[in-house]
């Protein structure tokens, strides 16, 4: 289920449009060279992880 524009967003629940943001963050994406952007920012964090040492 995707809105259109014009659609008022107050008449779905919490759950339906957390719905739509996880299938929309799950979506391959031709800037992220196909990749989705939960996996993305998975991958960047980790790069970044792995380049500092972080004290635990």
């Amino acid at each position: 289920m995707i809105f259109k524009i014009s659609e008022d967003l107050s008449e779905p629940s919490q759950i339906q449009l957390n719905d739509i943001d996880r299938l929309l963050n799950q979506r391959p994406r031709k800037a992220l060279d196909f990749r989705a952007p939960e996996e993305a920012m998975t991958e960047e964090i980790q790069a970044f992880s792995d380049t500092f040492a972080l004290d635990s």
